[in-house]
């Protein structure tokens, strides 16, 4: 579907993964940027796409505590606002600022898409 760098580090995974997880009934949660999310759209049109978000301080201190040099980390926080406004072009939004309430959210989104395809 997608290859993503990142970092100098290629990420991505295949439309056949993604093809063989709905086959065989299971919603596959990847986590993708926004390029990756759209390529996902456009293969899968069936399937959700989440916004995962947190607090900006909460990103920012993330960002921040990395063990990454401080060149790295002013790109991230630069792209940080571009990120951000690809927000509306997801289906759902999910906070995730307690990670458990995000699971529980997400549990729930997935349940209730289930009872509509039936």
């Amino acid at each position: 579907v997608t290859v993503t760098v990142y970092a100098g580090n290629k990420y991505g995974i295949s439309a056949s993964d993604i093809a063989r997880m709905i086959k065989d009934g299971v919603s596959p949660i990847v986590p993708l940027d926004i390029g990756g999310a759209i390529s996902m759209k456009r293969l899968f049109c069936d399937l959700d796409s989440y916004f995962c978000r947190s607090s900006r301080e909460k990103m920012i201190s993330s960002i921040l505590e990395k063990d990454i040099s401080n060149q790295e980390k002013m790109y991230r926080l630069l792209s940080l606002e571009n990120e951000i406004d690809n927000e509306e072009l997801c289906d759902f939004s999910i906070r995730t600022d307690d990670m458990e309430e995000a699971v529980e959210q997400v549990k729930q989104l997935l349940s209730i898409e289930k009872i509509d395809r039936k």
